[in-house]
C-alpha cells in the first residue's frame, strides 16, 4: 500500500488556502488536533500564541496549517522560536505535500535508516559507505519532536564513524530548538553561520 504514496497528494493549508480540506469533518478533525496539549506553561506557552488573550480578536490561521503538520510528522517546530511573519507563511513553506513523505518516515522508523519509496535502504547504505572519506557536517536539534537527535550517533556506529571521531566529521548540537525551527525559526542565521564556515573550509 505504501506504493500507492506517490500518487496521492494531500494539501495541509488552514482555512482560505484554495486546495484547503473543508467542510464539517476537516473542521472537527481541526478541533480535535487543537485539543492536543503543547509547550509551555502560561504567557510563554504555545497556546497563548495560538490563542492570544491580549488580542482576543486576531487570528491566527497558521495554527490550522501547524496541527496538521504535526498530525503527520509529530512536534515539526516550537511555534515560540519561529517569527511572526514566518508563521504567516506556513502554507507556502508546507502547503501541498506528497503523501509519499510520509511514507519516508515509516521506512525510516521500520528500518533505522532513510530509505528509497520501496522502503529498502541498502542503496543508501552503500552510497553513504561510499562517502563516508568526505568532509562532513552534522546537524541536530536538542529539542527535535519529530526525530531524536541520538539518532545520528546510531547512524555513527553504523559506519564505524563514532569512536574515535573522524577529523572529516563535525557536528553541530542547536540548544532549545527544534526540526524546523532549525532552518527557519529566529535562531537559523547563527546556524547557517557554521554551514557556511563548514562549506568555506
Amino acid at each position: 500500500a505504501l506504493n500507492l504514496l506517490p500518487r496521492l497528494r494531500y494539501d495541509i493549508c488552514g482555512a482560505g488556502h484554495a486546495a484547503a480540506p473543508a467542510g464539517p469533518g476537516a473542521d472537527a478533525f481541526d478541533r480535535l488536533l487543537g485539543a492536543l496539549p503543547y509547550l509551555g506553561e502560561g504567557s510563554d506557552s504555545e497556546f497563548d500564541l495560538e490563542n492570544p488573550p491580549w488580542r482576543f480578536w486576531q487570528r491566527t490561521p497558521w495554527v490550522r496549517t501547524r496541527h496538521r503538520l504535526d498530525a503527520l510528522f509529530g512536534r515539526v517546530f516550537d511555534a515560540r522560536r519561529l517569527a511572526p511573519r514566518t508563521l504567516a507563511h506556513l502554507d507556502d513553506l508546507f502547503g501541498d505535500i506528497s503523501l509519499a513523505t510520509v511514507s519516508q518516515t515509516i521506512h525510516i522508523a521500520r528500518n533505522g535508516f532513510v530509505s528509497n519509496r520501496a522502503g529498502n535502504a541498502e542503496p543508501y547504505r552503500a552510497h553513504l559507505e561510499r562517502l563516508a572519506a568526505l568532509p562532513m557536517l552534522s546537524l541536530h536539534a536538542r529539542d527535535n519532536g519529530l526525530a531524536d537527535w541520538e539518532g545520528a550517533l546510531h547512524w555513527l556506529d553504523q559506519f564505524g564513524l563514532r569512536t574515535p571521531m573522524p577529523k572529516q566529521l563535525r557536528t553541530l548540537m542547536v540548544e532549545r530548538c527544534g526540526h524546523q525551527d532549525l532552518l527557519i525559526g529566529r535562531d537559523a542565521a547563527a546556524v547557517f553561520e557554521h554551514i557556511d564556515a563548514f562549506l568555506r573550509d
